[in-house]
């Protein structure tokens, strides 16, 4: 599912790495997949976290409780805690091989957003895209821009149906 690559070298030692964390130590920039189970979703901190990774990449823990910015109104350990727990649950990975531990997203963007949009879609419109697509083009309208992409991704929809 998702894939992160680190500039810097890291070692995974499999017996203390999260459940279902693959390490490929080898030549060049060591790969790390992580499959992230389906009834794992990031909470809503957990994602403000994963959305500065992402943006931004592998960060310390400073930078990303900066980055959060002082409105959050959390503490540098609090959002430590947060990296911390979120390693345990894998959704994060760390290098610890240097004085400062560096965060970096263990859980592809595309797929957890996908995740997170297909439970909504389940729990709240009994499984209705559509239902969900109306919905929040009535409550947050779309630009010019949107709307052409969204015909186009309906165009795409109409000629598969066929």
């Amino acid at each position: 599912m998702g894939v992160v690559r680190f500039t810097m070298p890291i070692v995974v030692r499999h017996r203390l790495a999260p459940r279902g964390l693959t390490s490929y130590i080898g030549l060049g920039t060591p790969t790390i997949r992580r499959h992230m189970p389906r009834h794992a979703l990031p909470t809503d901190a957990e994602l403000e976290i994963l959305r500065v990774l992402w943006a931004r990449g592998p960060n310390t823990v400073r930078d990303i409780h900066e980055a959060l910015g002082a409105e959050r109104g959390t503490g540098y350990t609090t959002t430590l805690k947060q990296l911390q727990n979120m390693f345990s649950k894998g959704f994060v990975v760390r290098d610890s091989s240097r004085h400062v531990h560096v965060y970096g997203p263990a859980v592809d963007e595309a797929v957890t957003i996908g995740n997170l949009v297909g439970r909504v879609v389940d729990r709240l419109f009994a499984g209705s895209g559509a239902e969900l697509a109306m919905r929040a083009l009535d409550r947050c309208p779309a630009s010019l821009d949107e709307i052409a992409e969204l015909r186009r991704l309906l165009d795409r929809q109409s000629r598969r149906e066929r």
